[in-house]
C-alpha cells in the first residue's frame, strides 16, 4: 500500500510539473544560464549546475546539488543578469520515500539581493512537498537568490532536483 502511495505521489507531482509547461511558455525563464554556489558540498554534490538548467536527463539523477549536514545550508543562484521573479518552480529530491525527503525541506526560505550582503525574504514555506509552484503576491527585482533551510531545526542536509524563476506569473489554474 504505501508503495501504491509514493507512485501517486510522483505521478501527481509530474502531472503538476509537466502540466506547468504550457503555461511556461509565456514567461521568461530569467534563471537560464545562472550559476550555483552551496554552503557545503557533501560526497553526494555531483550536479549542482542542473539545479538552474536541467541539461541532464530526468532520470540520472534525483538531485542536483546535496549538502553535508549542517545548521542552516543554503545555495546561491546568481543570475546572468538583475532580473524580476514574478513566479518560481521548486522541484524538491525526488526518490522512492518521497515524504521521509519532503520533510527534510520544510521551512524552506527564498531570500532575494542585489550585491549579495543585504538580502530580503521574500517566501517560506512551513511544510516539506514535491513541487512548489509560487505567484508571488509582488514581482521582487534580484541578481541574487539564496534558498536555504534555517537553522532552528538543528543540523541537516540540503538537497533540491530543480530550480526555474519566472518574469511573468502564471496562471496554474486553468491546467
Amino acid at each position: 500500500m504505501n508503495r501504491r502511495v509514493s507512485l501517486i505521489r510522483v505521478v501527481v507531482a509530474l502531472s503538476l510539473v509537466f502540466g506547468l509547461v504550457a503555461s511556461e511558455a509565456s514567461a521568461d525563464c530569467i534563471s537560464r544560464g545562472a550559476k550555483v554556489e552551496v554552503s557545503s558540498s557533501s560526497q553526494w554534490n555531483k550536479y549542482p549546475a542542473e539545479l538552474v538548467t536541467q541539461k541532464t536527463p530526468v532520470a540520472k539523477f534525483i538531485w542536483a546539488f546535496h549538502t553535508d549536514q549542517e545548521q542552516n545550508p543554503w545555495v546561491i543562484i546568481t543570475l546572468p543578469k538583475p532580473g524580476t521573479i514574478a513566479w518560481f518552480e521548486i522541484i524538491n529530491r525526488i526518490q522512492g520515500d518521497m515524504k521521509n525527503w519532503r520533510d527534510l525541506a520544510r521551512d524552506l526560505t527564498m531570500w532575494v539581493s542585489d550585491d549579495k550582503k543585504a538580502w530580503k525574504q521574500v517566501w517560506q514555506t512551513k511544510q516539506g512537498q514535491d513541487v512548489w509552484a509560487v505567484n508571488l503576491d509582488k514581482p521582487v527585482k534580484a541578481r541574487y537568490v539564496k534558498l536555504n533551510l534555517p537553522g532552528k531545526l538543528g543540523p541537516r542536509y540540503f538537497h533540491l532536483k530543480s530550480v526555474k524563476l519566472f518574469d511573468t506569473k502564471v496562471d496554474t489554474k486553468s491546467n
